[in-house]
């Protein structure tokens, strides 16, 4: 791969890295505190809705943000509506 080309995918990982960034900072997740509340595992809402235990923890943990599919199978094993697991921080203030 030539130097021009090298730099350039970086550029654009960077840039990546950065949108990313931005869009964790305002996605918020309550699936932490719902898991504790209704006792679940994590182990057993990963194999119930088909999820990678590795991707939910960093789910619960608010390290990741689901795909729209994975965050409609979580929503369909704990009987909730995806709005209810995940909203935007300026959300936060408004009631549910």
């Amino acid at each position: 791969m030539d130097t021009d080309k090298k730099i350039s995918r970086n550029k654009e990982w960077r840039i990546g890295q950065r949108i990313m960034c931005v869009v964790m900072k305002m996605v918020v997740t309550n699936l932490k505190n719902i898991l504790v509340s209704r006792g679940i595992k994590q182990k057993w809402l990963a194999n119930e809705a088909k999820v990678d235990p590795t991707t939910l923890s960093k789910l619960v943990r608010g390290k990741a943000t689901p795909t729209l599919e994975v965050a409609f199978r979580i929503a369909k094993v704990l009987n909730m509506r995806i709005d209810e697991l995940w909203f935007y921080e300026d959300d936060e203030k408004s009631p549910h």
